[in-house]
């Protein structure tokens, strides 16, 4: 059996709108820290424990952006909970085989050569990146649930008019507070924000 890593409320809160068939966008605006990116990725491995056959696409703007963040953190918590295994790495390609489903990272530059292939679950990993361009095409060959997540650094965005809307959305808003496993001294650089940079501070 896995080791269950603790969930946030932010997990929590996901986990019951992908449950609600009624819903097929999560949107998550969070803070730094604030367990959004972690907690999206917890619930897809959870689900992949428990179904089998599924296509998730996980994509972040850029190659290099993709590395260090939402696959760092993805392979993060399965070696914590003991489910990392190099025979279903796919290091080449980047994908992951989990129970008998196909865990694939992309950039958009890889995205673009993928525009016709379908997939079950869609996360796109700080989606301010994006241009609705970008998410449109990912999204109609999508058949289940889409995630979004974003620190919350723009004032106008696509996000807000085409897909907050929407009222087959879920709208999770987050910050460190959120976290209850955020060690002390995170939390006290993320609140020296308030005397540093006002805008940062509201952002982060």
């Amino acid at each position: 059996m896995p080791k269950l890593l603790q969930p946030t409320f932010v997990c929590r809160d996901n986990q019951r709108a992908f449950e609600n068939p009624d819903i097929k966008i999560i949107v998550n605006q969070g803070g730094a820290r604030s367990s959004k990116t972690i907690s999206i990725a917890q619930l897809i491995i959870l689900h992949c424990l428990n179904v089998t056959g599924l296509i998730v696409t996980i994509v972040r703007k850029t190659t290099p952006a993709l590395h260090s963040s939402v696959m760092r953190d993805f392979f993060w918590i399965l070696n914590n909970m003991g489910l990392y295994s190099q025979e279903n790495h796919n290091k080449s390609l980047n994908e992951y085989r989990l129970n008998g489903n196909l865990i694939e990272f992309i950039s958009m530059d890889i995205a673009e050569k993928k525009k016709g292939t379908k997939r079950d679950i869609l996360w796109l990993n700080e989606a301010t990146e994006f241009d609705y361009e970008d998410y449109f095409q990912l999204s109609i060959r999508t058949t289940q649930k889409i995630f979004l997540d974003y620190n919350p650094s723009y004032e106008f965005h696509w996000i807000y008019e085409r897909v907050l809307t929407r009222k087959d959305t879920f709208f999770i808003q987050s910050s460190y507070k959120d976290n209850p496993y955020l060690e002390q001294t995170l939390v006290d650089e993320i609140e020296r924000l308030k005397e540093v940079d006002e805008n940062y501070w509201k952002i982060y």
